[in-house]
């Protein structure tokens, strides 16, 4: 394995000891300034407090582990990491270490307990490279809520701004994945105060993070009002308590205007992707797989959806655009629209396959039909717009390279390649799940894959072993290469720009037969080429940075 590894520059450095659980900087680290970098000591500690630290946007206050090894974080507490009334502050696990998750934390036995939280007037907060288990309640929770007779916490004295939560591994949680946001947009009773109003977020992103086997949903995100993006996620296994208002891979909650995309949700208890948040959210270029399917198997009357979009939120109507999905077999509907939407609705180049509700519609004597399963709307509706959408009853029919391993890439042959609708009036959507450039050929294709007519390497009269490589493009200036060898071999990796000037340079000698992958930090957003060779053979693939 390939790993780069980085060093943050600082002005000054400050070490957490193992027996140290507050690092405050109204008390013994008052000295740190913008820029400073805070060591945690290795090994395994109790939960850690970090308070009252502020850096700045070009300089803030970096937490890191405090060599190669691993901060170990258990026990009772209701917290692993608690960070409050903090700004432009960093927590990161990645110090260049051979485990990315060099702060990890696990079995904390309070029963609401939450791996890291994000409190008290906290705003420009980054969190990365952090795993995440066995916690009583969520791994990550982020949100101020309002708080009777404290008016600095109500909407309008506070904005939480710029969250930004990454590759990160969340699993084995009592609760959500990450919980960010207040649930409470349209405001709650409290005591003598009567109806107040939670804080809202701008500028949340939750991109490159792997959620597992949570009990609650994956991802949830609410209040986040402006510049919330939500990508390259992976879930897995979610919403396994399959707990009523407390299930799906991933809830754009109230107030949340958001884009969501390139995400790959598999195997869920419940919906994909539930939206119930404001006006301007769009859902495109994700993978759902199997949505729901063991959520009360044997009872039809129990339903769930690859998407699902709601109205619960009476703020800001404007539309809501779903493109480019690939959904495939959901329990019911592959989507489902409510029938109190009463604000547009575009729905374009989604391939929408086998939703387990066709036989019920066709056989329960109602007015619904089979069809009705792959997108269920109310009747006559003339706020829903739809273009190029693609149904296919049976998942047998050969349109994907191998649905037994859930490669849902087009084959070469598939009648959706080039068969979408031109998307150029939602900007933004010039990429596939897999980071390359859309369209390529004539038109859009159809699904969250856009197929390459590039693929694969030339023909080689000397019979020399052939790479097979996947780019996951998840975004921030990070690139992921995956490939696979067949035998023993010299490789050669290059990156170049746009340009053609060599960006990145990668020799490694006998690279052992399998599986691999190599991680590029920090490119600017462009057009790169990833060049792997060998003595006899050459593999090029298109970067698209963004």
């Amino acid at each position: 394995m390939f790993f780069l590894s980085f060093t943050f520059s600082a002005q000054a450095q400050y070490v957490i000891e193992l027996n140290n659980d507050v690092a405050n900087g109204e008390g013994s680290y008052s000295d740190v300034d913008p820029g400073d970098t805070v060591y945690i000591e290795t090994g395994s500690r109790g939960a850690l407090i970090i308070k009252n630290l502020h850096g700045t946007a070009e300089k803030p206050v970096i937490f890191v582990p405090s060599d190669e090894g691993i901060v170990r974080i258990s026990g009772s507490s209701s917290y692993g990491v608690s960070i409050r009334n903090c700004t432009h502050v960093r927590l990161s696990g990645f110090q260049g270490q051979e485990d990315v998750y060099g702060i990890q934390i696990s079995d904390l036995d309070h029963p609401s307990s939450v791996g890291v939280s994000v409190k008290d007037l906290s705003s420009y907060v980054e969190i990365d490279h952090i795993r995440i288990s066995n916690t009583g309640f969520a791994g990550i929770v982020a949100k101020t809520e309002a708080v009777c007779g404290e008016p600095e916490t109500y909407r309008g004295a506070f904005v939480q701004r710029n969250t930004h939560i990454h590759h990160c591994h969340i699993y084995d949680t009592g609760g959500e994945g990450l919980y960010i946001g207040s649930t409470a947009f349209h405001g709650s009773e409290s005591g003598d105060c009567g109806l107040i109003y939670p804080s809202v977020l701008e500028g949340v992103k939750i991109y490159n993070n792997l959620v597992e086997r949570t009990k609650w949903d994956g991802i949830q995100v609410s209040s986040a009002v402006m510049d919330c993006q939500i990508y390259n996620n992976s879930l897995i296994d979610c919403s396994s308590d399959m707990t009523s208002s407390q299930m799906s891979g991933i809830i754009i909650g109230g107030g949340t205007r958001a884009d969501c995309f390139n995400n790959w949700i598999e195997d869920c208890y419940a919906t994909g992707i539930l939206v119930f948040g404001d006006g301007g959210t769009r859902v495109f270029n994700n993978v759902i797989v199997r949505p729901a399917k063991r959520y009360f198997p044997d009872d039809p009357t129990k339903r769930e959806y690859g998407i699902y979009l709601n109205d619960k939120t009476q703020h800001n109507k404007t539309f809501y655009g779903v493109f480019s999905n690939t959904i495939i077999q959901p329990k019911s509907d592959c989507i489902r629209i409510s029938e109190t939407v009463d604000f547009e609705v575009k729905l374009y180049n989604n391939l929408l396959v086998d939703p387990g509700a066709y036989e019920v519609y066709e056989n329960d004597n109602t007015s619904r039909e089979g069809p009705d399963a792959f997108i269920f709307m109310p009747r006559d509706n003339p706020l829903i717009k739809m273009a190029a959408n693609a149904v296919l009853r049976s998942l047998l029919l050969p349109h994907f390279v191998s649905h037994s391993t859930d490669d849902y890439h087009l084959m070469e042959n598939s009648q959706y390649i080039d068969a979408g609708r031109d998307l150029n009036d939602q900007p933004g959507l010039d990429f596939d799940f897999d980071g390359n450039i859309r369209p390529i050929g004539n038109n859009y294709d159809i699904g969250a894959y856009e197929y390459d007519f590039s693929e694969g390497l030339p023909a080689d009269t000397n019979n020399s072993p052939q790479l097979d490589v996947k780019v996951q493009n998840p975004g921030n200036g990070y690139v992921r290469i995956i490939f696979a060898n067949d035998t023993k071999m010299d490789l050669q990796i290059n990156i170049l720009n746009s340009a053609g000037q060599m960006v990145r340079n990668i020799s490694m000698q006998n690279y052992s037969p399998g599986r691999h992958h190599l991680d590029f930090y920090k490119l600017p957003d462009g057009i790169y080429f990833c060049i792997i060779s060998g003595s006899k053979w050459v593999q090029s693939k298109k970067l698209v940075v963004h």
